[in-house]
This record gives structure tokens, C-alpha cells and sequence, in this order.
């Protein structure tokens, strides 16, 4: 059906009556058949205030008519003969009421869509209720326009009752046996095959059907009768199939008073329960290639050389499919991302990071593989910001060191100037706690939740999955970036800073609080590991020993491979200074030369 015929079915086009004059309208009724003036009076008063559907209970409110309604069921009546009029009804507690009245051009497709409805409204209040087959319909309203009817098989039958159209105005044809046709609308469609089997069951009710069904199908009639009730598509199909197969002896029994309709009944469930075993078997078939294509996005994110995925890379793949799939692409696209791409969990099978897309499997390794390659890194930078500190007096007034608020800040700002992947996943714990815990289960290196809890305390607090400071994780020792900063002084300036015993003044301007303020964090932090882990745990996670005793899985940021984490040890963050860099001779006299002319100056 075309999109441009669906709008014009959408419309509902005024009748010529309405339009016309009074007058005109007299001689338009005259020329239907007799109709009295109170009948005529209403016509006019419809056609005035016409519209697509007309309340009933507000057109009888307003009409000061005696026996208002009488002589509106007979005027409806009248035009109902005539293919331009009707009253709809509605089922209200199970019972058949007026709803609306209809005013339509002469054998319009909008009128015959409200007869056939009618028929289903009428199957909903009585079970007794026959069926809209083409052959009875046409012999009262002969004159459906084709062009308005399409012919549904019943896989397309079950789509359209699965998402029927919305608002327009067309006739279904299904095929039945003997050449003839059920006939349905879209407002109706869902009803076909509920009251052909609320019919059937209607039928089995009566015991001498049931205990005929209960022979052919070689069980009981209580088996049946319970069965009758359920929707399993194998027992209706099997039901309807012997009955149809026994037609002939089941219809020379003369103590079985069949309806006409009856094996025509039989025979749409049957096809229907046959197309949904079909569908079903289709719509399995489907969903075993999608999955198998979505895990082959999955696998090629995976093992993509890059692991980093960028967001357009990421939608290629994904489009590669969109051939294949042509008008369903989008559903596909759909469920993938669903699926893969968005989930209640912290971390997706496919997080999105930097910008980037990264496989869950890659997510731990990548983290740490960054990590890695930027830590030598990160020390080189503070080393040389502590030397300028030392050789200015810190002119420029950077606080950087001053407090571990803003080491911690400036240690965040830094990594994401050099890579803005591994600053995001440092400010994302529950991403990257979560990804661990997958690596680890990946790896079976964990046997137990202490084992599991030693592994994150590495990177988290032990209470809170929240990462340690990251001079922690990153081994920024500020007694190690101020020693190693000092001993790049020329010689002869560091003899004079400890001569003139500036050398712990120094120290406390610009570490003291910041590593005082570590102290006391990480004094408080072994004390929850120690609550929350056996003694010898607990041990093995403290001081030094935690970051030597620790060996985890981590990869180059290309290709997952086995490491061992060999952080350099985490000394006490003492003010201890580190062994003196070793001078030769002539380092010694230059540095002994310019120290006697500070001296002297």
C-alpha cells in the first residue's frame, strides 16, 4: 500500500449531503425512499454538525424529538439500506451499546470498514455471532470497491495484527477455504483469531464435541478442555489438523450438528498457528544471524589493532551491515547499541572513553598499559617543576606542591594534557574498578573476595571505590621529586644551601604540608585495610611490600599481554634524603670554585 494512498485512506472526505442546501438535501432523501419529517428533521440536523463520528448520547442530548431515539434508529435504519449511514456501537460491561453515527459517501470503503467492524463487535457480546466471510457480506452490500480491499497471506496477516496501521481506512481480505475470504479492517484485524478460537471453544463446550475431539486426539476430554484454554500453538495446530483430516467421517455423523463455518474455522486457526510457527522459526533464524553478526562487530572492536576505537571507525563497522539489512538496519543498529553500547552496569561491552570506543576484554590492559608508559613520564615533569622551583625561589608563585589538593589537581590537569584517554578513565573509578574485576575473572587470578579486594586496593580505596591519590597510584614520592630535583643543582649551590642549613627549610616550604597531608590519608587507609583484610592480606598490602607483592595483568595499549607490575618501591614518604649523586674530580674543584666566589661576593 503506498504511503500516498495510506493518507488519503487517512482522510475522512465529507459527503456530498453535507454540502448540499436544504432544499437539495429534501429531494436527495426523496430519491432514497420514504422518510418521515422527523426523520427528515434529523438528517438535516446530521448533516449540519457532521463529522467523522457523530456522539450518539450528545446527538439524542440535543434533540427535543419525542421518541428522539426511535426515529433516529429508523432513519439509520433507512440510510444503513442505502450504503451511506449507520450507528457503530461500542462493548460497555459486556454489553453491545450505541457509540456513533456515520455519515459516509455512498459505498465508500469508510462505510464498509464500520460494517465489518460491526461484525466484531457483535462476535465480542455473543460468540453466536457470525464471522464477516466476503460471500455472506456480498450478497447484502455487493458493491465493495476493489480498489479499497487487499489480499493478506497469514504471515502478513500477523505482522498487520502485530502493528496495524493507524487511522486508515481499508478492507483485509483473508483467504479461507472454498474460495472465500474473512474480511477485517485495521481497527478489527486483532479480533480474526480470537473469535474464530473463542468459536471453536464455544463449539467444545457442548460434551458430545469434546468427547469427539478427545477421540481423534487420543487423550481425554479433560486433557482436552484444559488444553482448549491455553494459547499452545502445537495443540491447536494438531486439534484443527486432525479435525480437518476427519472431515468427512466427522461430517456423515449425524448425532454432530456442525455449522456450516465450522471447518472454515478450523481451517484459519490452522494456517495462522501454522504462519506463527513459521514466523517464529524465521524470527529465530534472524536472531541467530544478528547475534552473530553483532559478535563479529565485537570481535573485530576486540581485536582492532588500535583498541582505541575512534567514534566514526566505530560507526563503520557497524554500517558495514547496513546492505544486508537494508529497511530492518535501523532496528539492528538499535538493538547493537542496546546491547553493547549501553548498559545499566557501570561499564558496557563497548565503553565509550576520550571519545573513543574500547572492547571491555581491552578496557584493563589499555588502562594499565597508559598508565605505564606515562608514569616515568609524569616524575620527569615534577622533578624538573621542583628543579625551577629550587633554582628561582619560585618566582612565579606556583603552588603546585604546596598542598595535595593541588598536586592531585595538577597531577589530573598534566595526564590529560598527555593523554586524554587515561585522564577520563581516572575520573571514571566505577568504569575502570569494573573492568579490573573482568580482567581479573578472565584470567582466574582470583579465587576469593580477599583475593579480588587485594587486586583493586592497587588503584582503590579499600572502603570506596574511589582511586587512591594519584601520587599514590603514579609513585609521585614528593621526598623523591625534591631529593632528585636537588641533587640537579650545580653542585656548588647545593653545598651552599646546606651550609646555610636551608636545605629542611626548603624542604618544609615546598613538600611539608603536602606530605603531611598524605601521611595522615594513607595512616588512615592501611588502617581500613587492616580492618577489612585477614592479617596476612593486610600485611602483604602494606607499606613498600603492597606495591612489590602486587602482579596483575597489564598490556602495551596494542595487544593484551602477561606482565609483572614492577613500580619502582614506594619509600616512605619521608623528607630523608635520597644517596648523593657521585661528582669526578673536576665537577668537584668547578663546584668548590664557584662556591668560594659566592663566598667572597
Amino acid at each position: 500500500m503506498s504511503d500516498k494512498k495510506n493518507e488519503q485512506r487517512a482522510f475522512t472526505p465529507t459527503p456530498d449531503c453535507v454540502s448540499l442546501q436544504n432544499m437539495e438535501r429534501e429531494e436527495f432523501l426523496s430519491q432514497l425512499g420514504n422518510f418521515s419529517p422527523k426523520e427528515r428533521e434529523i438528517f438535516h440536523r446530521l448533516c449540519a454538525r457532521w463529522q467523522p463520528e457523530i456522539p450518539y448520547e450528545r446527538l439524542l442530548a440535543g434533540m427535543e424529538l419525542k421518541n428522539a431515539a426511535n426515529e433516529l434508529e429508523s432513519l439509520m435504519q433507512k440510510l444503513k439500506t442505502q450504503r451511506i449511514g449507520m450507528i457503530t456501537h461500542r462493548i460497555i460491561d459486556g454489553v453491545r451499546k450505541p457509540h456513533a453515527i456515520i455519515i459516509a459517501s455512498r459505498d465508500s470503503v469508510h462505510f464498509y470498514s464500520r460494517i465489518i467492524e460491526e461484525y466484531y463487535i457483535n462476535l465480542q457480546e455473543t460468540l453466536a455471532s457470525p464471522l464477516p466471510f466476503e460471500s455472506e457480506i456480498s450478497e447484502q452490500y455487493p458493491h465493495i470497491p476493489e480498489d479499497d480491499i487487499f489480499s493478506l497471506d497469514y504471515l502478513s496477516l500477523l505482522s498487520t495484527v502485530a502493528d496495524p496501521p493507524k487511522d486508515i481506512a481499508c478492507i483485509y481480505r483473508i483467504p479461507a477455504r472454498d474460495n472465500d475470504a474473512l474480511l477485517a479492517t485495521p481497527a478489527s484485524v486483532q479480533w480474526v483469531i480470537h473469535a474464530s478460537v473463542g468459536k471453536l471453544r464455544a463449539f467444545f463446550a457442548n460434551p458430545d464435541y469434546l468427547e469427539m475431539a478427545s477421540r481423534i486426539q487420543n487423550c481425554s476430554m479433560l486433557e482436552i478442555k484444559q488444553k482448549l484454554n491455553t494459547r499452545q500453538p502445537d495443540f491447536w495446530k494438531s486439534l484443527t489438523s486432525s479435525l480437518l483430516s476427519q472431515e468427512t467421517a466427522i461430517s456423515s455423523n449425524r448425532s454432530l450438528r456442525l455449522g456450516k463455518r465450522f471447518f472454515h474455522i478450523c481451517e484459519i486457526i490452522s494456517r495462522y498457528v501454522s504462519a506463527q510457527m513459521e514466523m517464529a522459526e524465521q524470527q529465530k533464524q534472524e536472531k541467530e544471524d544478528r547475534d552473530l553478526d553483532m559478535k563479529s562487530i565485537m570481535q573485530a572492536a576486540k581485536d582492532d589493532a588500535e583498541r582505541l576505537i575512534p567514534e566514526e571507525r566505530m560507526q563503520k563497522m557497524i554500517d558495514g551491515f547496513s546492505e544486508k539489512y537494508g529497511k530492518k538496519f535501523a532496528e539492528f543498529k538499535a538493538e547493537f547499541r542496546t546491547r553493547y553500547m549501553q548498559s545499566k552496569a557501570a561499564v558496557a561491552p563497548l565503553t565509550s572513553i576520550d571519545s573513543h570506543w574500547i572492547h571491555l576484554d581491552n578496557l584493563f590492559p589499555v588502562f594499565a598499559g597508559h598508565m605505564d608508559s606515562i608514569q616515568s613520564n609524569l616524575l620527569r615533569h615534577y622533578i624538573k617543576v621542583m628543579e625551577r622551583h629550587l633554582k628561582t625561589g619560585n618566582r612565579i608563585n606556583n603552588e603546585v606542591f604546596y598542598s595535595k589538593e593541588n598536586f592531585e589537581q595538577d597531577i589530573l590537569r598534566t595526564i590529560r594534557e598527555m593523554d586524554g584517554f587515561l585522564a577520563e578513565s581516572l575520573e571514571r573509578p566505577n568504569v575502570i574498578s569494573e573492568a579490573l574485576v573482568h580482567h581479573l575473572k578472565r584470567q582466574g587470578k582470583v579465587r576469593s573476595p580477599e583475593e579480588l579486594r587485594a587486586h583493586l586496593m592497587v588503584f582503590f580505596h579499600a572502603r570506596t571505590l574511589l582511586f587512591l591519590p594519584l601520587a599514590e597510584i603514579f609513585n609521585l614520592n614528593l621526598g623523591e621529586i625534591f631529593d632528585r630535583a636537588f641533587t640537579h643543582l650545580p653542585l656548588w649551590r647545593q653545598i651552599l644551601i646546606r651550609v646555610l642549613g636551608r636545605y629542611n627549610t626548603l624542604q618544609e616550604k615546598y613538600i611539608g604540608r603536602s606530605f603531611n597531608s598524605y601521611k595522615r590519608l594513607m595512616k588512615d587507609e592501611m588502617k581500613d585495610r587492616q580492618d577489612m583484610m585477614p592479617e596476612r592480606k593486610a600485611d602483604q598490602q602494606s607499606g613498600r611490600s603492597r606495591a612489590d607483592s602486587q602482579s596483575r595483568k597489564r598490556g602495551d595499549g596494542r595487544s593484551p599481554q602477561r606482565y609483572t607490575l614492577n613500580r619502582p618501591s614506594r619509600r616512605s614518604q619521608s623528607t630523608h634524603s635520597s644517596k648523593p649523586r657521585s661528582y669526578n674530580p673536576n665537577e668537584r674543584e668547578e663546584a668548590w670554585r664557584k662556591f668560594g666566589e659566592t663566598l667572597n661576593g
